[in-house]
């Protein structure tokens, strides 16, 4: 099915990401917003990922993020 194929495809990049911090250190993990809806989690190697757990979208230290969306640095 090419719409199961394109979701596929477009999660890929994840897998890279994770391939990159599977074996760094977490050196922290913090909540951004009040609501403790917004996290962020840095690895060793200077990599992070800020995610919205939030069903709103939410603005965080310069970073947009709409609802359920992530944002990897790094």
């Amino acid at each position: 099915n090419n719409i199961q194929l394109e979701a596929i495809k477009a999660t890929m990049h994840v897998d890279d990401w994770f391939g990159k911090i599977a074996t760094a250190e977490m050196t922290n993990h913090e909540f951004l917003t009040e609501d403790f809806m917004v996290e962020r989690t840095t690895f060793a190697n200077g990599k992070s990922i800020t995610i919205n757990f939030s069903n709103e979208q939410k603005s965080v230290q310069g970073i947009s993020l709409k609802a359920y969306e992530y944002k990897i640095l790094g």
